[in-house]
């Protein structure tokens, strides 16, 4: 999952964008709302960086 600090897999060129692109997320005033940019962030974002890593980088 993409956590604010927790930017190892993304490349130096798009971190302040997706930095960017997360706080509404963060700033949202309820979960409905935060889940709902959340789903963007998805659509948005989430094909060049998923939400959830693949199986391989997750570290056990």
């Amino acid at each position: 999952m993409l956590v604010a600090g927790k930017f190892v897999l993304i490349p130096y060129k798009d971190i302040k964008i997706i930095m960017s692109a997360l706080l509404p997320i963060y700033k949202a005033a309820t979960e409905e709302a935060a889940l709902e940019e959340l789903d963007q962030f998805e659509r948005t974002w989430g094909q060049k960086y998923p939400l959830q890593p693949p199986e391989s980088l997750l570290i056990n």
